[in-house]
């Protein structure tokens, strides 16, 4: 996870809640990362109860979907002979 996904303008560690709050936000990038799609709305919804702000999780799902564009365009550059296709 990128650090300006969770922004805190308080120095100092992290209270719990601060820390329930990324350890969810955590979990649905893991989600994310492995496809459990199915798991995401009851983690988004976790991660909100616990205090993650709406442009937390947006920034997070952004970042997300940024990584899986650039991935397809590695995979569809016919210069790029590290993703070849034996078929």
């Amino acid at each position: 996870m990128r650090n300006s996904t969770v922004v805190r303008n308080k120095e100092g560690p992290l209270a719990a809640d601060d820390t329930l709050k990324v350890t969810a936000l955590l979990y649905l990038r893991e989600a994310l990362d492995t496809e459990r799609y199915e798991d995401c709305p009851g983690l988004i919804q976790t991660a909100e109860e616990l205090g993650a702000l709406p442009n937390e999780i947006s920034e997070l799902l952004a970042e997300y979907v940024r990584t899986l564009k650039a991935g397809r365009q590695n995979e569809a550059n016919p210069l790029n002979r590290s993703r070849r296709r034996w078929f």
